[in-house]
């Protein structure tokens, strides 16, 4: 099921990269050179993202800030987040606007790195089957956008 997962987001992403090639719209000729460079600046530690250092945390909100941006110049459709219905009180407060895209670096951070078991406040965490699979689409995700960048930097670099 992750492998079909994976091409499900990759031909999501194919179909993108030929809309952000067919477009010469002024938004979208400025969203999607932000979006390359915020993913160029992250930081890394033993292989990750880095979100917990100052530095590390700002230029991944900035990431986050830009694949917002990049979405909403490119008309992506926002996908549905019925489910936040669903949050306790407190997490339903992270995410105020149940219809709107809500990055947040700790949910991004947290499903990159995704083990299966959280740990909240010294309390353990099983998440469901869901959740992982929401994991599991979000990993395919950015590693078929970090792939999408490095082409069109790529084809950047060659005209």
């Amino acid at each position: 099921a992750g492998a079909a997962a994976c091409n499900v987001v990759a031909c999501k992403l194919r179909s993108v990269c030929i809309r952000l090639l067919c477009r010469g719209e002024a938004e979208v000729e400025d969203a999607v050179p932000q979006l390359a460079l915020a993913a160029e600046q992250l930081h890394f530690s033993d292989g990750r993202i880095d979100t917990t250092s100052p530095p590390g945390r700002r230029e991944c909100m900035t990431l986050l800030s830009c694949i917002d941006w990049a979405a909403r110049a490119l008309r992506t459709p926002v996908a549905p987040r019925a489910y936040r219905q669903e949050f306790t009180v407190n997490y339903r407060a992270l995410f105020p606007d149940i219809n709107s895209r809500h990055y947040r670096v700790d949910i991004f951070e947290a499903a990159l790195q995704w083990s299966g078991t959280r740990w909240v406040n010294g309390e353990r965490f099983d998440l469901s089957q869901d959740a992982l699979h929401a994991a599991e689409r979000l990993q395919c995700a950015w590693s078929a956008l970090c792939a999408a960048l490095a082409a069109w930097g790529a084809a950047g670099k060659q005209h």
